[in-house]
Formats: structure tokens, C-alpha cells, sequence
């Protein structure tokens, strides 16, 4: 059995749920209320993008275009990296706040960080070759910091974590 919730007036619609709202018109089972507030989001452009069919943004393509530092980032960034930087600057409701989130990226770019970095929910990279930096290698195997986490409680985990490596058998290529 699937639940059907009424949707906020301001609400975003996935492209699943548009899919699943036009069987419902074509059916004839879609509400007045729910037709209106469907064709609004419709009109208003309110359509979350697919995690694999998404658009850049215009203003972000174009300050890419202007900066070729940032972009050559962008383009080793993951798709969901890539993602989250779109659904980021598409969630903003006022041109104003667009262009800030995009300087903002432009920024995160070109300092080599993402927005999982930003937020804090990232672990820190470690610069230079981490097989020769012999002062940052361990950092590789502690846990992202939370501040409910104890630091000998991170150095437990990190040990741990080295244990299980030394025990693995190496294969040699």
C-alpha cells in the first residue's frame, strides 16, 4: 500500500513524483487541490532534477566558462559532488541569493574543496602524495571528527582500522 500526503504549496516535486502525478490526471484520481497545486509547482519551475539527469545552472556554466581553475576541479568532482553544488544554487529563491551561492562555489572550486567540505561533513583532504607525506598519513584512517566524538575514542577507531589493514594479505601487482 502506498500513502498519498498532500503537498505543501511551496513544495519541490522530484521528476518521480510529476511521473506519478500525471498517471494520476490521466487516471482522473488527481484532486482540484492537487491538480492546482501540482500545475503551480509546474509553472514556478519547483522540479527537483534526477540524481543522474541534472542541468548545471546557467550562472554556474558561465562562471565555469570565465574560470578555467574552478572548472578543471568541477570536472573531477563526482556527480553527486556536482549535484549537490546545482541543487545547492537552484534552491535559492531570489536571483540575488544565486549569484552569492555561485561565488561562492567558484571559491570552494578553486580552493580545491566541495560543499560536503564546507558544511563540515567531510573529513579534511591531506595535501600532497599521502603514500610519502609522512607527518598527514595516519590522518587517512581516523574517523570524520563529530564533536560527540572523543579524540582517544577517534585514535581507537584509527588503531582499529590499521589492525585490520596490517592483517589483510598484500597483493603485490
Amino acid at each position: 500500500m502506498q500513502r498519498f500526503s498532500p503537498r505543501k504549496a511551496d513544495s519541490n516535486w522530484s521528476e518521480t513524483n510529476i511521473a506519478r502525478a500525471r498517471k494520476m490526471i490521466a487516471a482522473g484520481l488527481m484532486t482540484e487541490q492537487g491538480l492546482a497545486r501540482f500545475t503551480e509547482a509546474m509553472d514556478a519551475k519547483r522540479i527537483v532534477p534526477s540524481r543522474k539527469n541534472f542541468t548545471i545552472p546557467v550562472e554556474l556554466r558561465q562562471a565555469l566558462e570565465e574560470n578555467k581553475a574552478a572548472a578543471k576541479h568541477y570536472q573531477g568532482l563526482t556527480v553527486s559532488q556536482q549535484r549537490m553544488f546545482s541543487l545547492w544554487i537552484n534552491d535559492a529563491k531570489r536571483e540575488a541569493t544565486r549569484e552569492k551561492r555561485v561565488g561562492k562555489s567558484i571559491e570552494l572550486l578553486l580552493k580545491g574543496r566541495n560543499l560536503m567540505d564546507e558544511s563540515g561533513s567531510g573529513r579534511e583532504r591531506i595535501p600532497g602524495n599521502q603514500a610519502t607525506n609522512n607527518d598527514n598519513w595516519i590522518l587517512r584512517f581516523l574517523p570524520a571528527r563529530h564533536p560527540d566524538i572523543h579524540k582517544s575514542e577517534c585514535a581507537r577507531i584509527a588503531v582499529r582500522r590499521l589492525i585490520f589493514l596490517a592483517s589483510r594479505p598484500v597483493q603485490l601487482s
